[in-house]
């Protein structure tokens, strides 16, 4: 999987624990190649019980820390990230066209935020889980919240950064249920699907730790933190 951002965009002081909330207007995603499953769709009876979509893969992320904001001195510590694209929204519609349903084996298609371009997950009955590939899946407006517990450098010659540290957001869409493939198709259903992406670079637990000393590859004893994925 490949998870791009734009540009380095968060920003917290480390003094003491922190956490930042900021509103941001950019692409959070330029490519994004993953494997989104269909929680469950159960189709006994006379309605379609859908249970939501996830996707979940591991990404390289850098923390570079800095001494100031032009990073004069900087350092870089590179996670292994834990990515989650998901909904839980669970929701019940009529398996008869008469009704306002599309059939007993429907088509699942999700469509991302403002985009016209569906990604198609498969069917109902057959278990829908596919390999999806979407230049932005998560190209949203709205705001983040960056949480940094424990950034403690008292007591010694080094920086600890531990706790867990997570992005979230949320990306609007829709899922759309179609009876075929046709274009359009003869019965579709559409219903809201909103998505939370989430981000874990630290776990409960985890910690990072570096010399405060330039002289040591540190970069000063309170050091500004800044967050990238993937190339940039």
């Amino acid at each position: 999987m490949r998870f791009t951002f734009a540009a380095f965009f968060a920003l917290i002081h480390a003094g003491s624990a922190a956490i930042s909330e900021m509103d941001y207007e950019t692409k959070i995603g330029a490519h994004v190649t993953a494997k989104m499953v269909v929680l469950s769709c159960d189709n006994k009876g006379p309605s379609i019980s859908f249970g939501g979509i996830v996707a979940t893969e591991t990404l390289d992320a850098t923390l570079t820390f800095s001494n100031n904001v032009k990073c004069t001195k900087s350092r870089d510590e590179v996670v292994a990230a834990t990515f989650e694209l998901s909904t839980d929204d669970e929701f019940a519609f009529a398996k008869q066209p008469s009704s306002g349903g599309v059939g007993g084996n429907p088509h699942i298609w999700y469509i991302p935020g403002d985009s016209d371009k569906p990604l198609y997950l498969g069917r109902c009955v057959q278990g829908a889980a596919k390999d999806i590939e979407y230049g932005t899946l998560v190209e949203a407006s709205g705001g983040f919240e960056v949480t940094a517990e424990g950034c403690d450098n008292s007591g010694g010659p080094q920086i600890t950064l531990e706790g867990e540290f997570v992005v979230s957001s949320n990306v609007e869409g829709k899922f759309v249920f179609t009876n075929n493939k046709k274009d359009p198709a003869t019965h579709s259903k559409t219903t809201d699907g909103n998505l939370e992406v989430s981000v874990t670079l630290l776990e409960e637990g985890e910690k990072i730790v570096f010399p405060k000393q330039g002289a040591l590859g540190g970069v000063g004893g309170n050091p500004h933190i800044w967050l990238s994925f993937g190339d940039t």
